[in-house]
């Protein structure tokens, strides 16, 4: 049976990180990912309309850091906690408030970013109502996976919405070195997963 990921393109970058501290880990990943999404699907040069970004689960995430030094775009940081759970760079929210209640008008984000562990596809609906709700049309969603969620498909739940079309996977295979407890250096290899979709309207 035909795997439901291979019904879109997969978009393989590949980077090496070499010998770095695995908190700054992400930042790399997501500057990575940022530098393709925003080529491919934004424009942020200087006669650009402004870009409205929400991130959804911002405290475990680098997104705002990414975005630090684009051009007319507007960050926006959401979590339920009001602190990050550990330092490292985690945005603290703009916004706290639960995913299924976001105090935010329709129709106001470009763009939306989430985890895709957090957002619970199959158990609470609620959250991707308000996302769909809070997204504009034509707006985009970026949803981060792991590699085992990935692998079972666990992007189908999209589906079950209305106007949504699933565009790429973005795989960013990425390796670094580590230092065991005899001070040798292992090279670690491992993949982030991020989903593109675009919403065409209510």
């Amino acid at each position: 049976m035909k795997n439901f990921n291979d019904l879109v393109p997969l978009n393989k970058i590949d980077i090496n990180i070499g010998s770095v501290d695995k908190e700054q880990i992400d930042i790399f990943v997501y500057n990575r990912l940022f530098e393709d999404i925003m080529n491919k699907y934004i424009y942020s040069g200087e006669d650009a309309k402004e870009y409205n970004i929400l991130d959804v689960f911002c405290t475990q995430s680098h997104i705002k850091d990414c975005l630090s030094d684009k051009q007319n775009v507007k960050y926006t940081g959401l979590d339920i906690i009001s602190e990050p759970e550990k330092e490292g760079g985690f945005s603290k929210p703009d916004i706290v408030c639960d995913v299924n209640k976001m105090p935010v008008k329709d129709d106001t984000y470009d763009l939306i970013f989430s985890r895709g562990d957090r957002l619970g596809y199959g158990k609470n609906h609620g959250s991707l109502f308000e996302i769909e709700r809070v997204l504009k049309t034509n707006g985009y969603l970026i949803v981060s996976l792991s590699r085992f969620w990935f692998n079972i498909g666990f992007n189908q739940m999209l589906f079950c919405y209305r106007d949504w079309r699933y565009l790429e996977a973005i795989e960013i295979g990425y390796s670094f070195e580590v230092e065991d407890a005899d001070k040798k250096k292992n090279i670690i290899t491992t993949s982030k997963y991020f989903l593109v979709y675009k919403f065409y309207g209510k």
